[in-house]
């Protein structure tokens, strides 16, 4: 039996340009420690969520040089992914 994953409601995100060097691919990210799960906001309006994300892998997210290729490599196909609606 598979499990479903919903969005998770309310996750303050951050403007990447604030987080230094901004991204040509992202938006905005954010964090539920309660639920562990990164939400990504792309330039191009779409939003997604990857579930069972530790608090330690979305702080490197946010040091990243590149937040694109960070998502890419480390968060993309190593996790449940849906898109927020």
């Amino acid at each position: 039996m598979s499990q479903e994953f919903k969005a998770i409601r309310g996750i303050v995100l951050e403007e990447v340009e604030t987080l230094g060097k901004p991204s040509s691919n992202i938006a905005a990210i954010g964090y539920d420690e309660t639920y562990q799960v990164i939400e990504t906001e792309f330039l191009n309006g779409r939003t997604y969520q990857a579930f069972g994300c530790s608090k330690e892998l979305f702080e490197e997210y946010k040091k990243a040089e590149s937040k694109g290729k960070f998502y890419h490599a480390h968060i993309r196909d190593q996790f449940t992914i849906i898109e927020v609606t």
